[in-house]
């Protein structure tokens, strides 16, 4: 009996000294910096003190932006110029752009993540689009007949 509690308190020990790998982050508006529309730029701002507490380089024009569920990945949908009619993946633990994504001639406007899947307007296409980030695809596409959505 000696021997069965001594091993169990142990692997308690051990798991709860265990150091955390992957750790959540803490709550931040997400702000789109247009000041200048060739700042590219989203901001990380700490709500509690209004101070911008992190920056993320994107293209030229981000116009829309939403967050992954678990709050680690944000969604930007870039405009026009240098960059543009492009949707742009934010790591937003590393506070960097990890992937973007050319959608040619769409015009993409907004972004929205319902359940796991990323939806965008592409006006210039006059639809709406759906990206899947765990196949890393367009999966969809909506003609709506409307040149600004």
């Amino acid at each position: 009996m000696k021997r069965v509690v001594l091993i169990t308190v142990a692997v308690l020990l051990a798991v709860a000294t265990m150091p955390t790998v992957a750790q959540t982050p803490k709550s931040v508006l997400l702000v789109m910096l247009r000041i200048s529309k060739m700042a590219g730029t989203v901001a990380m701002m700490d709500p509690a003190s209004g101070k911008i507490v992190g920056r993320v380089r994107v293209a030229e024009d981000p116009h829309g932006v939403d967050v992954s569920p678990d709050g680690h990945t944000a969604y930007v949908v870039n405009v026009s110029g240098d960059g543009g009619n492009t949707l742009s993946i934010v790591d937003l633990i590393s506070q960097k752009e990890v992937r973007r994504l050319e959608f040619p001639k769409s015009g993409p406007h907004d972004v929205q993540v319902v359940r796991g899947k990323v939806y965008f307007t592409a006006g210039g296409r006059k639809a709406i689009a759906r990206y899947d980030p765990a196949t890393g695809q367009t999966d969809w596409l909506s003609k709506i007949g409307r040149a600004h959505v």
